[in-house]
C-alpha cells in the first residue's frame, strides 16, 4: 500500500511512546538510478507517484 495506508497501521499507536517508528523507501536498483521508489529522499516538486 502507498503513504496512507501505511498512517493508518501507525496511527492507534501515535500516542504510544513504547512505539518506535521506522520509514522505510524502496530501493529499487539503487538510489542512484531512476528505478527506484524513493520519492521521499529522490523525489522532486510536482512528481506525483500512486
Amino acid at each position: 500500500g502507498g503513504g496512507s495506508n501505511a498512517m493508518g497501521l501507525f496511527y492507534p499507536f501515535m500516542h504510544d511512546t513504547s512505539v518506535a517508528f521506522y520509514g522505510v523507501e524502496a530501493g529499487g536498483r539503487g538510489l542512484d538510478t531512476f528505478e527506484h521508489a524513493a520519492s521521499l529522499l529522490k523525489g522532486r516538486t510536482g512528481v506525483l507517484h500512486g
